[in-house]
């Protein structure tokens, strides 16, 4: 173990001693920066205007890893989903929209979600809907799960099935997504869960 951890010292020394490492990893963290500060420029408005309606964030990450609730937010949120920003800040604002307070906009979001391109977006749009949705949006979130057009945002989908729905509705469903390509992973490993949790309910 010892010489194993010298090694890797001795590497990162020569590394460090690299005139041409040292200036790539420079550049890198460089490029990082900058990106990182043309993302809070972009955001800029968003957080001004969550901060007006009485939330205290410095981005919409805060409420993505948030502990509590944000309902204040939540119509914030929605003024500046679809609006021209980065992809990265539009991801933010989807996956902090997945809470039940996004309900009154569950039409707006299934309208965004459809229409989205960016892979990236389109799955924080789908952990959106799993948040948003309630008894009364089951079906639609069924619907959704298993049109094709939606790619492999639907593995995300996948999480509300298995987590939401009740287990008697979920299971057939599951059943049909695992013989697409796109879902069968998440569909098998899922449908293990939720027969299992059948089988507890026959008990």
């Amino acid at each position: 173990m010892k010489e194993k951890r010298t090694s890797a010292e001795e590497l990162l020394a020569r590394l460090s001693a690299d005139g041409n490492y040292v200036a790539e990893q420079q550049r890198k963290d460089e490029a990082l920066r900058k990106r990182q500060a043309e993302l809070e420029q972009a955001e800029a408005p968003i957080v001004a205007d969550l901060h007006e309606a009485g939330v205290d964030v410095a981005s919409t990450w805060d409420i993505v890893n948030r502990k509590e609730a944000f309902p204040l937010a939540m119509p914030v949120l929605r003024k500046h989903l679809d609006l021209n920003y980065p992809h990265k800040v539009r991801e933010g604002i989807a996956r902090a929209m997945s809470d039940s307070a996004a309900r009154p906009y569950w039409r707006d979001l299934v309208r965004i979600y459809k229409l989205e391109a960016d892979e990236h977006v389109k799955d924080a749009l789908a952990v959106a809907l799993c948040g948003a949705a309630g008894p009364e949006q089951y079906d639609e979130l069924i619907s959704l799960s298993l049109d094709p057009a939606n790619g492999s945002s639907r593995v995300v989908l996948i999480w509300a099935l298995e987590r939401r729905i009740p287990v008697e509705q979920a299971e057939p469903i599951l059943v049909k997504l695992v013989t697409d390509n796109v879902t069968k992973l998440q569909a098998e490993a899922s449908l293990k869960i939720v027969r299992a949790k059948m089988a507890r309910q026959k008990k």
